[in-house]
């Protein structure tokens, strides 16, 4: 049987849930911190956000994520698997997490179900 070529690929759905984010990474010219961010939707494999930045597909970034009633951000890795450029100028970016604890992505599955 051939798979419909639009069938979910993520392992966790993905919610259109807020969590406020900051992130930042590497370049050569020293470490880049990006403020406070809004995500547009969210998962316990990785989440999706805006920024004026035009980043580069496969960068690593650091992220600090804000989700809910948890009190302290959850610290997570991630590598950026898409950039699009959006009307207004800015850019939507999609993120998988490579290295957030078992806790934490507990934290953000448990926020993305309720």
């Amino acid at each position: 049987m051939i798979k419909d070529r639009f069938e979910e690929k993520r392992k966790y759905p993905r919610v259109n849930k807020d969590a406020y984010i900051d992130y930042s990474f590497k370049t050569p010219k020293g470490q880049v911190n990006e403020g406070l961010r809004l995500s547009v939707n969210i998962s316990a494999g990785g989440l999706m956000f805006v920024t004026s930045r035009c980043l580069k597909k496969g960068i690593k970034l650091k992220l600090n994520i804000n989700i809910g009633s948890v009190s302290k951000p959850i610290k997570a890795f991630a590598k950026v698997a898409w950039v699009k450029r959006r009307e207004d100028g800015e850019y939507a970016v999609g993120v998988v997490f490579y290295r957030i604890s078992e806790a934490g992505r507990k934290k953000i599955l448990l926020y993305s179900l309720f």
